[in-house]
């Protein structure tokens, strides 16, 4: 026979790190975006300094992680639980849908209708894929230009995309199973993202953006947040050492996913 599953431990607890977490995510995200790389200099300052904001996009990688973590924390002490799908997929929607849909309806829609050449112009380059971002597939279709639109807002969307697929598809992982099965898939899953970025890298005709957006190699963070959610939630966590060996390997795992 075989063992039973250990029950998860309830009630979650907030966790006040992982808003810094996320503070601090939002931060790097926000210098990569809007840090003036055209004005670099010549000093040492200048390239420490240039260096330092060119790493930012590790910013993508933290959260990734920390919903990976979050998601995969919820879903492992709702599993059980009457309305198990129901009350995920509705959680997300009501917290992400009217904001997407309404930036997106803004973008797409009401711009256009204003009947402006300029701005039409401006809106072009994007305009013609506007079903791959209503879709949540806007990565997709970025790794197939290969390149970033002219404008920023199209250009934002490829994250929440592949957190997106994601939450389409984990909750049913998660609700079939067990513990030490998703250990070894999350592992799986980590080193195979990690093998197809490094052979997209060394293809000479893939370029770098379209290995940067495409889920399969960008789906090590979120499956790295799962397993440290999955083993922060079992009774190992009351383990000091275990604890301080999982704080060390999410670090560890975020510097590789972000290489």
């Amino acid at each position: 026979m075989n063992a039973p599953e250990p029950q998860p431990l309830e009630p979650a607890r907030h966790l006040p790190a992982l808003d810094g977490v996320r503070g601090l995510a939002i931060i790097l995200v926000m210098i990569q975006h809007f840090f003036p790389f055209n004005d670099r200099g010549t000093s040492l300052l200048d390239d420490v300094v240039f260096g330092l904001a060119n790493r930012c996009w590790m910013g993508v990688d933290l959260f990734f992680v920390l919903s990976g973590f979050l998601i995969t924390g919820i879903l492992w002490r709702s599993r059980g639980k009457a309305h198990y799908f129901r009350n995920f997929y509705m959680r997300r929607v009501l917290r992400i849908f009217p904001a997407y849909y309404l930036l997106l309806a803004i973008f797409f829609l009401l711009l256009p209708a204003l009947g402006n050449a300029a701005l039409d112009a401006y809106l072009a380059d994007s305009a013609p894929d506007a079903i791959w971002h209503w879709t949540y597939l806007s990565n997709f279709r970025i790794a197939w230009r290969g390149e970033w639109y002219e404008q920023l807002i199209p250009n934002v969307f490829w994250s929440l995309a592949i957190e997106e697929q994601f939450y389409m598809v984990w909750p049913a992982v998660v609700w079939l199973l067990s513990r030490r099965a998703l250990y070894g898939l999350c592992t799986l899953l980590f080193c195979l993202a990690l093998a197809l970025r490094w052979h997209l890298a060394v293809d000479p005709d893939v370029n770098w953006v379209t290995r940067f957006v495409l889920t399969p190699t960008r789906m090590d963070g979120l499956v790295l947040g799962s397993l440290l959610a999955l083993i922060y939630q079992s009774q190992l966590r009351e383990n000091l050492s275990v604890r301080r060996i999982v704080m060390a390997a999410g670090v560890l795992g975020v510097l590789i996913a972000s290489y």
